[in-house]
């Protein structure tokens, strides 16, 4: 972990980071190998485009799979300490709509949320995995009562999440239009998986999007907590893009781990518009906030 480099690659409202030398060359070649070897009718297809992913905690992520040891070193990777610390740092610098999630699922009601902030602030590990003795939470995702997330944020002075690993395949005319994600995601961390030098040059990276200046600096967010993740379609889309937000393309290179942190103006989406030059394979490590229980 010596040789790793964190720096800011895109310094917008949501900025985005790279992560040099986290992720090895040849491990790199061998979740490529993995993912070949998945059959496209074990992944869940997203209605509107073709984008084809396969989730850690779904039942079509066969154990064979989950105990590989590309996978398993993944994991090793997000639960190094150092990493988490790294992240959690990142986090409290960069722009999120945490407490706007919290006052959503009516967590802490009666806390005054900004001086908890602050509390996290001074601790080294911010973001702290939330363990249930009996289960694997890569593999799950149970409900929580709310006053165990409560109890666990107060006395640990430490932001709870549980991850998740999501293999991704999108073919020649996939795309995911603008959205900015569930409100319980905390961070999105995208491994990219490119096969070849006209992949790594081509814009098949995400494209993240910026707010342009509006009338009295006011910024195009999406303030429906129950509804976040929703993308822009149609003329949703049409407005979004001529009128609100330019897209910022990146290239589908393997040099960094990119991540970004999840927030009401996280807007960022994907096209596979170019000429075809094969599946575009990537791994994606997402850090979400607990659920609770109604």
């Amino acid at each position: 972990m010596a040789n790793i480099e964190v720096k800011k690659l895109i310094d917008i409202r949501d900025s985005v980071y790279g992560f040099s030398n986290l992720i090895e060359k040849d491990l790199r070649t061998d979740l490529i190998e993995i993912i070949k070897k998945i059959s496209k009718d074990q992944f869940l297809q997203y209605s509107r485009g073709l984008k084809y992913s396969l989730v850690s905690n779904s039942k079509d992520f066969k154990e064979e799979l989950y105990k590989s040891e590309p996978i398993k070193k993944i994991i090793s990777i997000f639960e190094n300490k150092i990493i988490l610390e790294i992240i959690g740092n990142l986090f409290f610098q960069s722009n999120t709509d945490l407490i706007q999630h919290l006052e959503f699922k009516n967590i802490l009601k009666d806390i005054n949320k900004f001086d908890l902030i602050k509390k996290i602030n001074q601790k080294q590990y911010k973001l702290v995995p939330i363990q249930v003795p009996e289960l694997d939470l890569w593999r799950v995702t149970p409900g929580f009562q709310k006053k165990d997330i409560e109890n666990f944020i107060l006395t640990t002075n430490s932001i709870p999440f549980i991850p998740s690993i999501e293999i991704s395949r999108i073919e020649k005319g996939g795309c995911i239009k603008p959205h900015t994600d569930v409100s319980r995601k905390i961070v999105s961390i995208l491994i990219y998986l490119p096969e070849n030098d006209e992949q790594r040059e081509s814009y098949l990276g995400t494209t993240f999007w910026k707010q342009r200046n509006l009338m009295g600096n006011r910024v195009f967010e999406n303030n429906d907590m129950a509804s976040s993740n929703k993308q822009l379609w149609d003329k949703d889309y049409e407005i979004f893009k001529t009128q609100t937000c330019s897209p910022i393309r990146t290239k589908f290179q393997d040099t960094y781990t990119m991540l970004f942190f999840r927030s009401n103006t996280s807007w960022h989406s994907f096209e596979y518009e170019q000429v075809d030059i094969g599946p575009r394979f990537s791994v994606n490590i997402n850090f979400n906030f607990p659920d609770t229980l109604k």
